[in-house]
C-alpha cells in the first residue's frame, strides 16, 4: 500500500494487488475543478461530478455488475465531498509554508488517429499531453487555420506514478485531400504554445511503405545489372 502526496495538487492512493493496480485519486486547487476519480489498470472507471453531484461511470455496457454499495448508496460520492474539503485544508497550510514552489514540468505531446486513415471515412484524431506537472493544461483543435470545437472532448487528468500526469483530447473527423489539422497545448511550463499537425503525411501513410519498396526494387535492379556486367565482362575474357 502506497500514500503519495503531490505539492499543491493531488493525492494519490495506489493498491497494487497481484496483478491489478486500483488507484484512488482526489485533488484540489487554487484554482480549477476537483477531481476524484478511481481507476483500474490505468483506466479510468469511476469519477465525481461535484457540480451535478453524481456518480460518473466511464465502463462501457452496464455497469451494475461492477457496481456494488458503495457507489449505489452514494457512500463514493460523499466520501469525495469529505475528501475534498479535507485537501482545500492541507493546501491553505501547504500554501502558507512553502518557502519554493514546485518544480514545473511541460507536456510532451503528440497526435495520432485512432484508425488506420481512409479519404472519407469517419475517424478518430487523438492528442496525447504527457509527463507534465502541475495541472491544467490547455487543448484545443484547429482544421485548416480555423479553431474547432464541434466533436472534440477533453479527458479527466491521470496521475503517472513519477508525479506527473497526462490527459487527451479526440476529434471526431473524416478526413478529406487536402485537410490540416493541429492540436495545440498550453501549459505554464512551456514558453509558447506547443502545437502538433496532422495531414498530407498521415493520409499518404503508406507513401514510407512504398518508398521502402522502390528502393529495394531499386537496389536488386542494380545488383542485377552488376551481376550483368559481371557475367558478360567473364564471358569476354574466356572468349
Amino acid at each position: 500500500l502506497v500514500v503519495g502526496a503531490l505539492s499543491n495538487t493531488l493525492c494519490c492512493l495506489w493498491l497494487e494487488l497481484a496483478l491489478r493496480t486500483a488507484i484512488y485519486v482526489f485533488g484540489c486547487r487554487e484554482e480549477g475543478d476537483d477531481e476524484a476519480e478511481i481507476q483500474l489498470d490505468g483506466n479510468e472507471i469511476v469519477h465525481a461530478d461535484f457540480q451535478r453531484r453524481e456518480v460518473v461511470w466511464m465502463l462501457p455496457g452496464d455497469t451494475e455488475s461492477f457496481s456494488n454499495v458503495y457507489f449505489t448508496h452514494g457512500i463514493f460520492l460523499r466520501d469525495a465531498f469529505r475528501n475534498i474539503q479535507t485537501c482545500r485544508d492541507v493546501l491553505k497550510i501547504w500554501t502558507a509554508e512553502e518557502r519554493s514552489p514546485p518544480e514545473v514540468k511541460a507536456p510532451e505531446s503528440t497526435i495520432y488517429s485512432r484508425e488506420d486513415v481512409k479519404l472519407g471515412e469517419n475517424n478518430t484524431l487523438i492528442c496525447f499531453g504527457n509527463n507534465f506537472f502541475p495541472p491544467p493544461v490547455k487543448m484545443y483543435w484547429k482544421k485548416n487555420g480555423m479553431e474547432v470545437t464541434e466533436g472534440t472532448s477533453l479527458s479527466q487528468y491521470y496521475p503517472n506514478k513519477d508525479g506527473t500526469f497526462h490527459q487527451f483530447s479526440t476529434l471526431s473527423f473524416t478526413p478529406e485531400e487536402g485537410d490540416i489539422y493541429a492540436c495545440t497545448v498550453e501549459h505554464t511550463a512551456l514558453n509558447k504554445p506547443q502545437t502538433r499537425f496532422w495531414g498530407r503525411n498521415e493520409m499518404n501513410g503508406s507513401s514510407a511503405g512504398s518508398a521502402v519498396f522502390c528502393g529495394l526494387g531499386l537496389v536488386l535492379g542494380l545488383l542485377g545489372v552488376a551481376s550483368g556486367i559481371f557475367l558478360y565482362v567473364k564471358g569476354q575474357q574466356f572468349n
